[in-house]
Formats: structure tokens, C-alpha cells, sequence
């Protein structure tokens, strides 16, 4: 697992969308969704039609996710759009 954390990572909203909230994080640190995903070795697949608003996240990058977020993964679960 990836040991780079950045310091400062917002809370997702109660009814945020995992796409809205990867944003957000991105952001705060004032990059691209692509570099912050490359960077931080997040996992994420933006390569669909609508990108990081609709990621494909793997279970290993939940996990990563989670790790990042400093929240459980069942925690940020609850973030991705049904399919």
C-alpha cells in the first residue's frame, strides 16, 4: 500500500457521490483528478466517458481510498453510485 498521505482531506458529504468528492479532494490541493490518481496511486479507472465523475474503483483502491480518506471502507462505500 501506498504510504504517501496528503495532510488535509475533506470529509465527504452525508449524500456525496464518490466522483463529487474525489473532486473535491483534487481541488484543495489544486490539481487534475488524473494527477492526484497518479500521484497518490489511488486506483482509479477514469477512462469511461464521463471520467472521474463516474469512476470504476476496484476493491484494492477502496481500500487505498479508505486509507486516504482516513475513514473505514465501508465508510466510503456508501459513496459509489449504484450500477
Amino acid at each position: 500500500m501506498n504510504a504517501k498521505l496528503p495532510p488535509v482531506v475533506p470529509r465527504p458529504f452525508a449524500d456525496e457521490a464518490l466522483g463529487s468528492w474525489i473532486g473535491r479532494v483534487a481541488g484543495r490541493y489544486r490539481v487534475a483528478v488524473a494527477e492526484l490518481d497518479q500521484y497518490f496511486d489511488l486506483g482509479l479507472q477514469l477512462g469511461q466517458p464521463l471520467g472521474w465523475l463516474t469512476p470504476t474503483v476496484s476493491p484494492q483502491a477502496f481500500d487505498r481510498l479508505a486509507q486516504f480518506a482516513r475513514l473505514a471502507p465501508l465508510e466510503l462505500r456508501r459513496l459509489e453510485p449504484e450500477r
